[in-house]
C-alpha cells in the first residue's frame, strides 16, 4: 500500500539520492532513530568512524545543552551540538534556536522525524530522511528483555507472551 506523506513533509524532506557528506549537499541528512533497531550503533559510526557533527541525544546530560546558544560540543572525542533531539522539547528547542541555518550539522538524529521535519526544515532548507529497522519480533523480545531488567527489583513475573 502507497502512504501519501502530509504536505509539510513533502516540501521539507526530499527524494533520496546518493549524498556527499562534509557540506556537498542542500540537504541534511535526518536520520529517524528507531529504539531498540540498532539506532546507537549508526549513530557511533557517524559520530567516531566518520567523524560527523551530530544533533542527536548522545549530549543529553552535557551542562551545555541549557545554553542559550547552540555551538558544537566534543564528547568522548566525538562532536556534537549542544542539543537533546531524542526528546520533543529538544527537538523543539533546537527549532527555537534554528538548528539547520545556524549550526548546519552533519546529521541529525531523532526518534521524532515528524516534528524534526516540520520544525527544523523548510522547503529551501531541506532533510533527507534515513533509518534501519529491526525485524519486530526481535524488537520486541529487546524491549522485552529491557523490561525486565528495568524492573529486576520489582519481581515482576511476566512472560514474554504476556509482556
Amino acid at each position: 500500500a502507497v502512504v501519501d506523506l502530509p504536505d509539510i513533509l513533502k516540501r521539507n524532506l526530499v527524494n533520496w539520492t546518493p549524498v556527499v557528506w562534509h557540506g556537498y549537499t542542500t540537504a541534511t541528512p535526518l536520520f529517524w532513530h528507531i529504539p531498540l533497531s540498532g539506532g546507537n550503533v549508526v549513530e557511533s559510526a557517524l559520530a567516531g568512524c566518520l567523524g560527523l557533527l551530530l544533533a542527536s541525544g548522545a549530549a543529553r546530560d552535557a551542562p551545555e545543552t541549557r545554553d542559550d546558544q547552540l555551538t558544537s560540543i566534543v564528547l568522548n572525542d566525538h562532536r556534537y551540538v549542544n542539543v537533546d533531539t531524542s526528546a520533543r522539547a529538544g527537538v523543539l528547542r533546537a527549532a527555537n534556536l534554528r538548528l539547520i541555518p545556524t549550526v548546519k550539522p552533519d546529521v541529525v538524529a531523532t526518534p521524532f522525524f515528524r516534528l524534526a521535519a516540520s520544525s527544523l526544515f523548510t522547503s529551501s532548507l531541506t532533510a533527507r530522511l534515513f533509518t534501519i529497522i529491526r525485524h519486530p519480533l526481535d524488537r520486541a523480545v529487546a524491549s522485552y528483555e529491557q523490561y525486565l531488567q528495568q524492573n529486576s527489583d520489582q519481581n515482576v513475573v511476566m512472560t514474554l507472551d504476556e509482556y
